[in-house]
């Protein structure tokens, strides 16, 4: 038994690393999630990314909340309940490793801002939208916390 322990906290080690080695490409989703949103529809996930800088793990949710977040400015694996603590190893070890890939999420997300907006929005609208949004948070292409002009409050604030 001692050995699957071992093995279970290697792969939780490796799984933080895995999202850690990737913070260049995790710094650069707050911005394109926001040049992603708003085109067929507004996303939860997209909106947390650019107004709170962490990315919802979707195969940490149970009973409808999240567990895990990616801290996108630090590619820590972070407790959604408590962001300013690090995920326990109970809940990185039932993630998805695939969700914990940037660089494709990356790739998918600019893809996803070059689509055309929906006929029942306005492209200039929404242009107008992601804008102030720039202006209201202090938003860049490369992510950083401290860059933001304002913190925009959690739910639980």
């Amino acid at each position: 038994m001692e050995n699957i322990n071992v093995l279970q906290k290697q792969l939780v080690q490796a799984l933080r690393d895995r999202s850690h080695e990737q913070v260049e490409f995790w710094r650069q989703v707050p911005y394109l999630a926001l040049q992603a949103d708003g085109r067929t529809g507004h996303l939860d996930q997209y909106s947390c990314a650019f107004y709170h800088g962490y990315w919802q793990l979707h195969s940490s949710e149970h009973s409808g909340y999240y567990h895990v977040y990616v801290d996108l400015e630090t590619g820590d694996l972070v407790s959604a309940s408590n962001v300013e603590q690090l995920a326990s190893d109970d809940a990185v070890l039932n993630l998805n490793a695939d969700e914990l890939d940037a660089e494709k999420l990356v790739a998918e997300l600019i893809e996803e801002g070059k689509e055309e907006h929906g006929s029942y929005y306005s492209a200039e609208a929404k242009e107008e939208w992601r804008q102030s949004v720039i202006a209201e948070t202090g938003l860049t292409p490369i992510y950083s916390r401290g860059g933001s002009r304002k913190k925009i409050p959690f739910v639980w604030d």
